[in-house]
């Protein structure tokens, strides 16, 4: 400052607000030319953390990215009850969390392999598959085997093939075939029939 009095008011006297809110007071959430640029308020739009009450509606959306890393949010819709924090949220007020390691927690508690919401799960495999089309990324993405990945997506029919075509036949519709009599009839092992079957079959 001694060395440039001046600095400061010149500092005030930029017009891109969102370039002085940054550089004069230290608002590093701006991001310039963003959508939400000239909105975006910490004080307005974080939250401090809380747990999610179990019934609220929860999910996960996820970008690829194409010149910067991905981005997965998280993300939870209020029902118009009193949260924890002691605030009633409007009803289908959506409250996210991008870096959250407490809300991943909870919601690989939620469906996670105790299967205490299988749905929720099955859904963001299908969302993930249908936005890449990528079944290996997505398992990485969502920490599941391929193998699993795979088999949610035949179970919710967003992913079919001949063999699993004949597989379905063979087991559902009317023939009632077991594993081993399917894996016989086609002249496969046990073990990629169990691949190429739907959950619950």
């Amino acid at each position: 400052m001694e060395n440039d009095p001046g600095y400061v008011r010149g500092l005030e006297s930029i017009e891109d607000e969102n370039y002085r809110r940054a550089w004069l007071y230290g608002d590093w959430d701006v991001v310039a030319g963003s959508f939400f640029g000239d909105l975006w308020r910490k004080d307005r739009h974080v939250l401090e953390p809380f747990k999610i009450p179990s019934d609220w509606y929860c999910y996960r959306t996820f970008d690829w990215g194409s010149a910067k890393p991905f981005s997965v949010g998280w993300w939870a819709i209020a029902d118009g009850t009193k949260a924890p924090d002691g605030v009633y949220y409007r009803k289908n007020t959506a409250l996210g969390r991008r870096d959250s390691d407490a809300f991943r927690q909870y919601i690989e508690k939620l469906t996670g392999a105790s299967g205490q919401n299988e749905g929720v799960l099955f859904r963001q495999v299908c969302d993930c598959y249908a936005a890449s089309g990528d079944m290996a990324a997505v398992a990485q993405a969502l920490g599941l085997s391929k193998e699993r990945v795979r088999r949610i997506l035949i179970t919710e029919g967003a992913y079919t093939n001949d063999l699993i075509s004949q597989i379905a036949w063979l087991h559902d519709s009317g023939k009632g075939k077991s594993v081993a009599e399917i894996a016989e009839i086609l002249k496969i092992s046990s073990s990629t029939v169990h691949k190429n079957m739907a959950y619950g079959k």
